[in-house]
């Protein structure tokens, strides 16, 4: 089954707003930040960086989770792993989301959670993603 068309807008909407978001949420850090739009039908749409471990394989963790106006339960809530992020480059983490918000968008409902492996995943380390 493919992601609901609310989900996949919010996802393309969150795509296009990557580029301007600061670079605190990139970096390999243990600053926790978020960032909420509202789009179509009163959606909110939360964009989060949980936080980054180095312990065993060093990843950041991302939440995006979508919110029907006036309602506390999430209608969508998606995981994001980058695993061995740049620690140097915070672009580089910056395009493996947007490696996610993609795959995300072209996948079905069934898949809640997506890894970016930096060290296995040549075309993030070239700037395949276009998210500057």
């Amino acid at each position: 089954m493919t992601r609901n068309e609310l989900a996949r807008s919010g996802l393309g909407v969150l795509l296009d707003k990557l580029s301007a978001l600061e670079q605190r949420f990139f970096e390999a850090t243990t600053t926790r930040v978020d960032t909420s739009f509202v789009f179509g039908d009163d959606i909110e749409v939360t964009f989060a960086k949980e936080g980054f471990t180095r312990s065993g394989i060093s990843n950041i963790f991302y939440v995006i989770t979508f919110v029907e106006a006036g309602s506390a339960t999430a209608k969508e809530k998606l995981n994001i792993y980058v695993r061995n992020p740049s620690i140097d480059d915070p672009s580089v983490n910056r395009r493996a989301v947007g490696s996610a918000l993609e795959y995300f968008m072209s996948t079905g409902d069934t898949i809640r959670a997506r890894d970016v492996d930096l060290n296995n995943e040549p075309f993030v380390k070239l700037g395949g993603v276009s998210v500057a």
